[in-house]
């Protein structure tokens, strides 16, 4: 069977590996694309909608997508409701925000618009319990450049999830909160 990997990339990334840029439809108005190029791609690999019923939920939806293609037999509800662990933000004494930190849990909902997501470790765990009892693997390749998971994933007919910000714009902060159980700072 298949591997499920779940990667954090970054803009910078996306343009080192010549991707298109921010809102850009496919290659149009350039050269064509390299048979190699066009090997990081894989075509049949299920798509869902996300956005009416899981506004926030790129996370789960990403990853139920590669898990479909993978063999699984899995809903983005049942994905959410089964296995995804998720927190809540609550008020500290005296003011600010407290909750879990974006390794541990999806931060709020992902059927709202105002969830906060999650990073890579979250989404790996629940993926591995779908998987459990089978050959497919799961793995967090954080910090591994576009490039490579193209070439060494993607061109085999792997699927990669990659974390970035929403049309790739430059990241800004929204929220933070206070990490429950380390006190540190979450942005």
């Amino acid at each position: 069977d298949g591997e499920v990997i779940a990667a954090v990339g970054s803009q910078s990334a996306a343009e080192e590996a010549g991707a298109p840029a921010a809102g850009q439809e496919g290659f149009s108005g350039e050269a064509l694309p390299t048979p190699e190029i066009l090997s990081w791609v894989i075509w049949d690999v299920p798509h869902i909608y996300q956005y009416d019923t899981y506004p926030t939920g790129c996370e789960s939806v990403s990853a139920v997508c590669a898990l479909r293609y993978s063999g699984a037999d899995i809903s983005v509800d049942d994905f959410i409701d089964k296995y995804l662990v998720r927190g809540n933000l609550g008020e500290k004494p005296g003011g600010g925000l407290v909750g879990p930190s974006l390794d541990e849990a999806f931060i709020g909902d992902p059927r709202t618009p105002h969830g906060c997501g999650c990073n890579a470790p979250v989404i790996v765990r629940a993926a591995k319990q779908v998987l459990s009892g089978t050959d497919s693997q799961v793995k967090n390749l954080t910090g591994a450049g576009l490039e490579t998971l193209c070439r060494e994933y993607v061109s085999q007919d792997i699927p990669v999830i990659i974390w970035a910000t929403i049309d790739m714009q430059a990241w800004t902060n929204t929220i933070t909160w206070e990490d429950e159980v380390k006190g540190d700072t979450v942005t």
